[in-house]
């Protein structure tokens, strides 16, 4: 019974190392599979012992093997070695993007004049407040060179209306 007994803690105790092995090194499955056979290997043996033993033991398989897996998941990233594997939440800064405007600077230009730079085919490039901007054309195509009014912001894009010449 003895060595049954050290058979059975040497199983559980690998089944566990599996389990942490692989959340910190993800092998597809191959590490949880072994882990999950010496869990079975444990209860196994626990069942030769006697069939009220492996029932404890598959008992506590069930309900602590889960439990183990969710502190561990939720200790983990706080440990000295979780610190080393896994990233650091990014810092939050209020400064945008370069190629991503703020939205209430691109909305404060509805209104303003500008002038097409290129084609606008629906999509191209306008010249509005001193600045080359990605805009879209309301509705018809707009020729480079046209005068253009911004009317509304929409989709990262400055959607503009052409200005008739008479105007």
């Amino acid at each position: 019974m003895g060595g049954q007994l050290v058979l059975i803690i040497a199983l559980l105790a690998a089944a566990l190392v599996m389990f942490i092995l692989e959340i910190v090194t993800p092998t597809f499955g191959v590490l949880i599979a072994i882990g999950l056979a010496a869990l079975g290997g444990a209860v196994f043996v626990a069942f030769t012992v006697n069939p009220l033993f492996g029932l404890v033991m598959l008992m506590v398989a069930i309900v602590l093997i889960p439990s183990y897996l969710v502190t561990v998941v939720k200790l983990l990233p706080n440990s000295p070695l979780g610190k080393k594997l896994f990233l650091k939440d990014a810092e939050q800064k209020d400064i945008p993007g370069e190629g991503t405007p703020p939205a209430a600077e691109e909305t404060s230009l509805i209104g303003q004049e500008g002038v097409a730079e290129t084609p606008l085919r629906p999509v191209g490039m306008v010249r509005v407040d001193g600045r080359r901007r990605s805009a879209t054309a309301e509705s018809t195509m707009i020729k480079k060179g046209a005068r253009v009014k911004v009317v509304r912001y929409g989709g990262m894009n400055l959607v503009v209306r052409e200005i008739p010449e008479d105007e």
